[in-house]
């Protein structure tokens, strides 16, 4: 039994290829054990490109970390990869790589924790901005009725657009409540906008601006570049990222045999969080907890309100180009 033991964790150890060194940081492009981080990264997140060459600057950030041991309590996760059993079998089962998984996680592992310790917090784009503006402007005046449009002539042909509708009277712009806008520019002196109309008027002139320009101009969707630090967030957001960035990979992969594997793929994800050091609670490798006589995963049940969060900060480890 000791032997069986044995050769298996030799096995599954020799699985984990040593990332190989190369001089020229763009053979790394076409190095088979980065084949799913090179696939990932070239899909996901688009603001991490070289302008030069197009290519995501995530994979050779990830190698220059990696090889330089910058890669956090990686002893323990290959130690973990090594002995998880579940792990493998569910590996076979959606016929994936050991290695090329392993860096993927890794990787993951790595882009979760810049998100969340001491990254510097990102400001929203201007179109973002402009659009709260809008929203909270729009809260002076009743909501239009469904037959109501607008026809407002801009520069090329005429457009169609919602608006709230204004009630007149006298030639005067009614609005239901009440709000203001404070402006200071330089060393000027404040100047606050509190009459109805006028922030009417502004509200409108920014929803024709904002409904005539593109959605991908650069201008609106760029944010300004004035960081700020935040404290670390949670453990509990790295789950929940590297939750989603895994869920988002094994999308197109399904079962690919009948042996006995968990082909449960949050399951999967879950024991991954646990195996690459994400969180050291035990209770992400187990299958089910119970609540309140109900069994559900672990993991969906501490992610139950974090699921779809959108960390606003720029990454510690792998910053935007």
């Amino acid at each position: 039994m000791n032997f069986v033991r044995w050769s298996f964790f030799a096995i599954f150890a020799a699985m984990i290829q040593e990332l190989p060194r190369y001089e020229n940081v763009e053979d790394y492009f076409n190095e088979p054990l980065l084949e799913y981080i090179v696939k990932v990264t070239e899909k996901e997140w688009p603001y991490h490109r070289n302008r030069q060459n197009g290519h995501s600057t995530i994979p050779i950030t990830f190698c220059k970390r990696y090889i330089s041991g910058k890669i956090k309590m990686l002893e323990i996760i290959r130690d973990r990869f090594m002995k998880a059993n579940e792990v493998k079998a569910s590996l076979g089962a959606f016929g994936l790589d050991a290695n090329k998984l392993f860096y993927l996680c890794l990787l993951f592992k790595d882009y979760s924790e810049g998100q969340t310790i001491d990254s510097a917090k990102e400001n929203p784009t201007h179109r973002e901005e402009l659009e709260m503006l809008v929203n909270e402007l729009s809260r002076m005046t009743p909501n239009p009725p469904k037959d109501f449009r607008l026809r407002i002539k801009l520069k090329g042909p005429a457009r169609r657009i919602y608006t709230d509708e204004p009630q007149l009277s006298d030639n005067l712009i009614q609005t239901g409540n009440l709000g203001e806008i404070t402006v200071k520019v330089g060393g000027g002196r404040k100047k606050t906008i509190r009459d109805g109309q006028t922030l009417f008027l502004i509200k409108e002139a920014l929803s024709q601006f904002l409904h005539a320009s593109s959605h991908d101009s650069p201008y609106l969707n760029n944010a300004p570049l004035r960081p700020s630090k935040t404290s670390d967030l949670p453990q509990i957001y790295r789950v929940a990222l590297f939750y989603q960035y895994m869920k988002r990979f094994l999308t197109p992969y399904s079962n690919q045999r009948t042996a006995e594997a968990s082909v449960d793929k949050t399951l999967f994800i879950s024991r991954l969080i646990y195996v690459f050091a994400l969180s050291n609670d035990k209770r992400y490798y187990d299958k089910t907890v119970t609540e309140s006589n109900n069994k559900k995963s672990f993991l969906k049940s501490n992610l139950s309100h974090y699921v779809n969060i959108k960390i606003p900060v720029d990454n510690k480890y792998y910053p935007r180009k």
